[in-house]
């Protein structure tokens, strides 16, 4: 494959998961409050768990169906089930439609990024220009991440859930049509398939891999803890969603101007090593503050979960560069595993949270989630850095 069409294709691909991205950060912070008008936080916490077991059912037969159909088809049916979910949601009055949309909703929506890393490793053929590549990669989500609360807030004018619901169909409906124009003559290997319990036992028996996939899955679970409970939480204290909307934007931008950056010194000058145990130690850091602070201080949320995501924005480029320079396209059933995290970090978080509520409110459960990200400074530590 010569080196300008290479290059294309990857081009093709970072524009894909820009629009996947927008489709998924639109509604991400949005679904939690949405599902919050019918069910409590502890149910809304259980919806949260049920699909994340269903995400981790579709991904457990992931390579199964990847073999028999390939990667584009693949994606292109999983697209077609994801848009029917939404605009289930955005048109649903029945609690069961929404319930039964949200599950379609929440397996679906994890397994489509794998498509996309298959997409991306197969492209990759210098493992020196990594961190680079994942990086972009990266930027291309957290370009989406930064946008959405804004346009989600803008959508949500008198909370019409049914128009962000809508926009996201339209932004995944145009990264399917950029893969189908693009990549419908996309080459598959000949992918590596173990079951999921094999595939666990071979990452087991690699201590750099156990260890990076520790670190990612910490770092999913502050994902799942934030995405379900932080808007909850707030609108709680009396903020609006005008207010979440600038909020959020300003929370997430150190994902859009630290990781392609980051990913660049990943491969030049530090080690993956160095950036978790830093990421690891803001993060629990800036969670430790938020319990002590009860009151609707625009100004201080916004700085406490900005600097939690400085600390994330490091954990996940690290992850990320280091996990992709060991392994390549063929490893579909490893890099499967890697992104069961985002579900299954979904479930864990889901099913400790509630657990934490029995016992303590909502307000000082987030300690029990600086207490965690604590633990991945041990898994920084032991692996084998890069560099």
């Amino acid at each position: 494959m010569h080196k300008e069409a290479t290059s294309s294709r990857l081009g093709s691909v970072y524009a894909a998961n820009l629009f996947v991205s927008l489709h998924f950060y639109l509604v991400i912070y949005v679904t939690s409050a949405f599902l919050g008008l019918s069910f409590s936080a502890a149910g809304v916490g259980l919806l949260y768990l049920v699909g994340s077991l269903a995400s981790l059912a579709l991904f457990a037969g992931f390579v199964g169906w990847l073999k028999w159909l390939g990667n584009v088809r693949l994606v292109a049916l999983l697209v077609v089930f994801e848009a029917a979910a939404l605009l289930g949601l955005a048109f649903a009055h029945v609690i069961d439609e929404i319930v039964f949309c949200f599950l379609v909703y929440a397996a679906v929506s994890p397994v489509i990024y794998l498509n996309l890393d298959i997409f991306v490793e197969r492209f990759v053929r210098d493992e020196r220009v990594t961190g680079s590549v994942r990086g972009m990669f990266l930027t291309m989500i957290n370009v989406a991440q930064v946008l959405c609360p804004l346009l989600a807030a803008y959508l949500l004018h008198e909370t019409q859930y049914g128009r962000v619901y809508i926009a996201s169909v339209v932004f995944l409906l145009i990264a399917l049509a950029i893969i189908l124009l693009r990549l419908s003559s996309f080459d598959d290997v000949p992918y590596e398939r173990r079951s999921l319990g094999k595939t666990f036992l071979y990452v087991l028996g690699l201590p750099d891999l156990r260890n990076v996939f520790a670190a990612q899955f910490i770092l999913r679970f502050f994902y799942g803890w934030m995405v379900i409970y932080t808007p909850l939480y707030l609108l709680s204290l009396g903020f609006s969603w005008d207010q979440l909307g600038v909020i959020f934007t300003i929370m997430l931008l150190p994902f859009l101007l630290l990781e392609l950056p980051l990913g660049k010194i990943a491969d030049s000058r530090w080690g993956e090593k160095e950036m978790m145990v830093i990421g690891f130690v803001i993060m629990a850091g800036a969670i430790l503050w938020m319990p002590f602070l009860s009151a609707r201080f625009f100004i201080l949320w916004t700085s406490i979960l900005f600097a939690s995501r400085v600390g994330a924005s490091c954990v996940d480029i690290a992850t990320e560069s280091y996990f992709f320079k060991h392994v390549d396209s063929s490893k579909a059933d490893t890099i499967m595993l890697f992104r069961v995290a985002r579900p299954a970090t979904y479930v864990v978080a889901a099913l400790v949270a509630s657990l934490s509520l029995i016992f303590l409110s909502l307000q000082w459960s987030f300690l029990i989630l600086a207490a965690i990200m604590l633990l991945g400074l041990y898994f920084s530590f032991v692996i084998t850095d890069t560099r």
